[in-house]
């Protein structure tokens, strides 16, 4: 992606030293919490520059000044073949012409800022929105059922190979390890096929909403990864303090 160079970050060597990475703990399709968070940063005096999926992002050192964000979603990931990089050099023309200048993208996100103090919305359709978000979801959805199915078969081959648990199946089901192991196991199968249905279950209620000229934020109807990630982290580190002990 062609992108615009800040206009703060002029001198390079001076741009280079005034680079941060900050820990984003960000949902691809959660576009407003995207939204306020950016502006949130760009009044600390920090800008976007990358965006490296859901938990890492770059940002330059600015002025500290009031932008507005847009995120806007394709069914396309950015830059991946001709006919996507045309749509996208349509679609940045358009949004100049109201001031919205490309920052950064993230897979079918791409990121707009604006200066101006009451810019004219990117999208101001709630079904265009609600729509535009899901082409972009069901980019995703291939791989969700493949996902579990590969967890599946790797935790059960490490089951079998495991000589802790080929004792019989009443020791097996009475060790601690064995139940915590159980657990996260079924944590990894069962979180990409919740996903898909996450994603389904919020358009159906986000479409309604949308009748009624509302837009329904995708977190209103979903578990945050972050929760999932933290439990995920415990059972680990209880079963490794198991397996040292």
């Amino acid at each position: 992606m062609e992108m615009r160079k800040h206009k703060d970050c002029e001198n390079r060597n001076e741009c280079k030293r005034a680079v941060k990475w900050s820990f984003a703990n960000a949902v691809l399709y959660d576009q407003q919490r995207i939204e306020k968070k950016l502006t949130e940063m760009a009044r600390k005096g920090w800008m976007i520059e990358e965006m490296h999926g859901a938990l890492l992002w770059t940002y330059r050192r600015i002025e500290p000044k009031e932008l507005h964000f847009a995120a806007v979603y394709s069914p396309q990931n950015f830059g991946i073949d001709a006919d996507s990089l045309a749509a996208q050099s349509t679609k940045n023309e358009l949004c100049a012409r109201d001031g919205w200048i490309p920052a950064a993208d993230w897979e079918t996100l791409r990121v707009y800022y604006n200066e101006q103090p009451d810019p004219v919305p990117i999208e101001t359709d709630p079904l265009v929105q609600t729509e535009s978000i899901y082409a972009a979801m069901k980019l995703r959805w291939w791989y969700y059922p493949f996902l579990s199915l590969g967890t599946a078969i790797a935790m059960f081959s490490a089951y079998l190979r495991n000589p802790r648990w080929s004792g019989g199946i009443v020791p097996t089901l009475t060790d601690p390890l064995f139940l915590l192991w159980l657990c996260f196991a079924a944590l990894s199968v069962w979180w990409p096929l919740y996903q898909l249905w996450a994603d389904i279950r919020w358009h159906r209620a986000a479409k309604k909403a949308a009748d009624s000229g509302e837009f329904l934020p995708i977190m209103a109807k979903r578990i945050p990864d972050i929760y999932v990630m933290l439990l995920a982290l415990v059972l680990i580190v209880i079963m490794l303090f198991i397996t040292l002990s």
